[in-house]
């Protein structure tokens, strides 16, 4: 495998140089103050959980990896994309079955047994067909993901009726947000920067209602064992 090979899927890239997507590339800072934000409020709370600690920096994380990708645009800056963001699903998935729903861990393994191969579904499904084409510009692989996240909203609807709002708003903004990666290098002719960046923005927005359910469900289980 050539680690160095280009990689050209994005509207606003027009050359290989560092600088060829910049607002691809500065849009990452918003993943950067979610996750500073996160922070911010974790402290502000006074609990002690290892596993918000561990997502929120995740969060950041995806920010550096995205950065990386929109500069160097290559093959290993490519997995320094998406293993950050895969990661957060896998352990957000895992963490919320623990911590959210209470689940014991041979239930919490039964589930991400079909988190794992949906997962792989979908990375599958965004591989270049026989022509070269990629579906949906590659934004096929985030399907499971989405469906987590409304199988995740509803099951907090029944569960935990009080987080569910935030949950929902979560949905809408991935959905929109997915829609903006997907349309990108269709305004190429229109439009030279694309709307990449707007998936960025808003998935940024999306990930701080993650880990503000996951922060508000900690302490309210703390609250419960205090009682």
């Amino acid at each position: 495998m050539n680690w160095q090979e280009p990689i050209d899927i994005y509207c606003e890239r027009i050359d290989t140089s560092f600088w060829a997507e910049p607002i691809n590339a500065l849009t990452n800072l918003a993943f950067i103050i979610a996750s500073l934000l996160a922070f911010r409020m974790y402290k502000k709370e006074g609990v002690s959980s290892y596993p918000f600690i561990f997502l929120a920096s995740l969060v950041f994380i995806i920010g550096v990896g995205s950065f990386l990708f929109h500069t160097y645009a290559n093959v290993w800056s490519g997995l320094a994309d998406t293993i950050p963001i895969w990661s957060f699903v896998v352990f957000y998935v895992m963490f919320s079955i623990r911590i959210i729903f209470n689940a014991s861990w041979f239930k919490t393994a039964r589930i991400m047994i079909i988190v794992f191969a949906l997962a792989y579904l979908g990375f599958t499904l965004s591989q270049s067909d026989s022509t070269g084409e990629v579906p949906l510009n590659g934004s096929i692989q985030y399907a499971p993901a989405l469906f987590f996240m409304v199988f995740f909203a509803v099951a907090l609807y029944l569960k935990r009726a009080n987080l569910s709002k935030y949950a929902f708003y979560a949905v809408g903004i991935f959905l929109v947000s997915l829609m903006f990666r997907t349309a990108d290098i269709e305004f190429c002719g229109s439009l030279s920067i694309g709307t990449h960046f707007m998936w960025h923005v808003l998935n940024a927005v999306m990930l701080y209602f993650l880990l503000y359910i996951m922060l508000l469900a900690i302490v309210q289980n703390n609250k419960k064992l205090n009682l």
